[in-house]
């Protein structure tokens, strides 16, 4: 016969491999969600291939870098929750390898991500001037130096 402490263990790890497949299923969900935005997104885009509306271009884009954003964050939060979720429920095994594929993701996403909050970052200002020219003519005696004579 089992002792108290084996049942409990073993009822835990049937919650927490049912709370982690709960987690799986709702970020294939949201995964499918976010795709089907980003290919409204571009069949919109490839709509307006024509305009030229700058207005209405910038907020394309705009609304692509944040759709590229929401793809890259539930594209790396899911398999990450899974296996925080399975290593609280001792799990050991099946949460590594959940975070594991959450660190690939992370680092395949991270160029798309970067690109895409460049994208909504405002433009910086203008700058200082240029410099001056290399030489400067307001001297009268150095007329060699001086562009045009």
């Amino acid at each position: 016969m089992d002792s108290a402490a084996a049942v409990i263990g073993r009822r835990r790890r049937r919650g927490a491999a049912a709370a982690v497949a709960l987690v799986v299923i709702l970020w294939i969900v949201a995964i499918v969600v976010v795709v089907v935005f980003l290919f409204g997104h571009g069949m919109t885009v490839w709509a307006d291939g024509y305009v030229e509306d700058e207005a209405l271009l910038r907020r394309r884009r705009l609304h692509g870098a944040r759709l590229s954003l929401w793809f890259a964050a539930v594209a790396v939060a899911g398999p990450m929750l899974a296996g925080l979720v399975a290593l609280a429920g001792r799990l050991v095994r099946t949460g590594w390898a959940f975070l594991a594929l959450a660190a690939v993701l992370a680092i395949f996403l991270y160029g798309s991500a970067l690109g895409a909050y460049r994208d909504l970052q405002p433009p910086d200002s203008p700058g200082p001037p240029p410099p001056p020219p290399a030489f400067n003519c307001a001297d009268p005696s150095d007329f060699e130096r001086c562009p045009g004579g």
